[in-house]
């Protein structure tokens, strides 16, 4: 991304985001960096968030797990307050071939698989995810369901950097099949929850969590 800093400087910052990022690239928009220190970067500057309107956005997709590992005990992740340790980037799926964002353990009760997604797309007042077809995200769907299969428990958290939205739904119109997907492993018992993130200039904390539409 080309940025000009306060300093008139024009740089080219890294995005660490792999979607389309639709309905963020305006030309002209106000954009938060960060500065790394790491000489062997090609680029010396992260894009954090861009400014919709008067509404931060962010598009950092590795954010929204470092939010969630840091939370463990806020009120929104309450439903894992029960168990005692938490694991990140264990091996699981059919041949191990996937790592977990989060696995919850106890010893007594069934051990808990927990994948986060980052969501930046906003459709009138309404958060959705995917925004571009993602046979990643599909598969991660498929991973969480035979976790059930071997009788654990599974969720899906997606994080909405930003909060002018009122209600989470998967992005049918973009990929119906991930859409149809996630319909029916919820209807299996996968857990869904959607919760907004406040972004500012101060970094990135939890608000609220918003009903999952379909």
């Amino acid at each position: 991304m080309d940025v000009a800093l306060d300093t008139g400087e024009l740089i080219c910052a890294h995005i660490p985001n792999t979607g389309s990022m639709l309905g963020l690239l305006a030309d002209n928009s106000p954009v938060l960096l960060t500065k790394s220190q790491d000489q062997k970067r090609k680029t010396s500057h992260t894009a954090q968030a861009i400014k919709v309107g008067d509404e931060w956005v962010g598009i950092n997709t590795h954010v929204p797990n470092k939010l969630i590992k840091t939370s463990l005990h806020h009120p929104l992740l309450r439903d894992f307050a029960p168990y005692q340790t938490c694991e990140t980037e264990r091996p699981y799926g059919p041949n191990l071939r996937s790592r977990i964002d989060f696995r919850f353990s106890n010893g007594a009760a069934p051990d808990f698989y927990l994948e986060i997604k980052s969501v930046t797309l906003r459709v009138a007042d309404q958060a959705q995810f995917p925004d571009a077809v993602s046979q990643r995200a599909l598969k991660h769907i498929e991973d969480l369901l035979h976790a059930m299969s071997q009788g654990y428990k599974a969720g899906l958290i997606f994080v909405i950097q930003r909060t002018d939205c009122t209600s989470f739904s998967p992005a049918r119109s973009i990929d119906p099949r991930y859409s149809d997907a996630l319909l029916q492993a919820h209807e299996k018992g996968l857990m869904l929850k959607a919760v907004t993130a406040r972004v500012n200039e101060s970094g990135f904390s939890l608000l609220e969590e918003i009903p999952c539409l379909w």
